[in-house]
């Protein structure tokens, strides 16, 4: 049987033609995943009719600013401030805000912190439902690239049968933001950075569990 050097390179093309379409497909999905990164972190729910109780989550005045148009929307809501040396609370008490409403958890160093520092608070004071649902409506305020690593977290420290949580991000609007900011994430400096920092923070709590 005489085997040709035309079958022997058609035969040995086979396998390698196979590995460059699969090469390049890999290629493609990675391009596509690497395009949604950005929009992924964008997370959040649509406000309840009812809250109980309105998180904010450290970091930047926007994130009050917002709490506060959601706690004057509920107005049965209690407001749980993670404030870094009570200064917001200090603003908002000298523009008279009821600061009965208010409590202001100031020892929180990591976004992690802060979520145990809210399933502590639940369940020292069990805030009655204000609505028709049997469970406690908890809303989650934060800025939008941050939302992502919210739902984690709560997905993993306040799964409970007592507590319904929303993620309740601040608008894009309020940054001067829009989808398209974070869905062509790396034509900006501004938003590569945020997204590859989430990024980076998502993978190290899904690795140790701790943020």
């Amino acid at each position: 049987m005489r085997i040709t050097l035309s079958a022997i390179g058609s035969i040995a093309a086979q396998p390698l033609a196979r590995f460059i379409a699969g090469f390049f497909c890999v290629l493609l999905a990675m391009f596509f995943l690497f395009r949604q990164l950005g929009s992924w972190l964008i997370a959040g729910d649509t406000p309840p009719e009812h809250l109980d109780v309105i998180c904010t989550f450290a970091g930047e005045n926007r994130r009050v600013v917002y709490s506060k148009e959601l706690a004057l929307r509920y107005r049965n809501a209690h407001w749980v401030l993670s404030d870094y040396k009570d200064g917001h609370g200090r603003l908002l008490q000298k523009n008279n805000f009821d600061m009965r409403r208010v409590t202001i958890i100031d020892t929180c160093k990591s976004t992690i912190s802060e979520m145990h520092a809210l399933g502590e608070w639940l369940d020292r004071y069990r805030p009655r439902p204000s609505g028709p649902a049997a469970r406690i409506q908890v809303g989650l305020v934060s800025s939008p690239y941050h939302m992502r690593r919210i739902r984690i977290m709560a997905a993993r420290r306040l799964s409970r049968p007592d507590v319904r949580w929303y993620l309740l991000p601040v608008p894009l609007e309020k940054y001067r933001w829009n989808r398209d900011t974070f869905r062509y994430w790396w034509r900006s400096n501004a938003a590569a950075s945020i997204t590859i920092l989430e990024l980076l923070k998502i993978g190290y709590f899904m690795v140790t569990g701790y943020w």
